[in-house]
């Protein structure tokens, strides 16, 4: 189970907490993929914790649907799940084109710079930092729109999908024609035009879900029939 350096956690923080939140961070963003034990005890060592806050962490993450508890098993990270992948990029969408909208006749040149920025580096980055420059080019504009509210389900979106974007990004064709529909949604953006804005987030996020139903199959190891689970 490969994991980051073990940074020791100060003892006035909470440690079933920290556990958690890095563990959480481990299995969204990497490095821990699906199907992959999880051994409380290594954990704890790596934090400098005992076994029982890392226990309650995997409890939490379990009723999260993160990690697999069996018994006279080991626990392990679970398995991608498409079965409400549909409905959230459905929802993302819509959320991500009102923002877009929105924000489009509020952004300033900064904002608009660092966004180019972004896509230009995104052009030639690795898979890790591409996901990451892809929410942080979503993010500028969803700051910009100005609604806290829209802010924070956007957020619960991308958590769910994170897992799932984070195996598909390694093809390089998906991240190829993400490329190119973040290049029309800066360009509606810069053209201060709300709707061209709306239209071109909207696409992409129908694209995205479109690319992962065409990408499941064929790069994953075992799938369901109903495309629900994936290892």
């Amino acid at each position: 189970m490969p994991l980051p350096g073990g940074d020791k956690m100060p003892t006035r923080v909470n440690a079933q907490d920290i556990a958690y939140e890095r563990l959480k961070d481990w299995i969204v963003n990497g490095p821990l993929e699906p199907g992959e034990n999880i051994r409380d005890l290594e954990v704890a060592s790596m934090l400098g914790v005992s076994r029982t806050p890392v226990r309650e962490a995997l409890i939490r993450l379990s009723q999260e649907g993160l990690v697999d508890i069996a018994r006279g098993r080991s626990t392990r990270v679970a398995d991608l799940q498409f079965g409400r992948a549909v409905h959230l990029y459905e929802l993302g969408g819509v959320l991500d084109a009102y923002a877009a909208e929105t924000a489009a006749g509020s952004l300033d040149d900064d904002a608009l710079a660092r966004m180019r920025e972004m896509l230009d580096e995104m052009a030639g980055a690795d898979v890790g930092r591409v996901q990451q420059l892809d929410e942080e080019f979503h993010d500028v504009y969803y700051l910009a729109a100005g609604n806290p509210v829209l802010m924070s389900f956007l957020e619960l979106v991308k958590v769910e999908l994170r897992r799932i974007e984070r195996a598909a990004f390694r093809d390089e064709q998906i991240r190829k024609e993400a490329f190119e529909e973040h290049t029309r949604i800066l360009a509606a953006l810069e053209a201060r035009d709300p709707a061209g804005a709306r239209d071109a987030a909207l696409e992409n996020w129908r694209n995205s879900w479109a690319r992962i139903k065409a990408w499941i199959e064929p790069h994953t190891g075992t799938v369901h029939p109903d495309h629900d689970r994936i290892a």
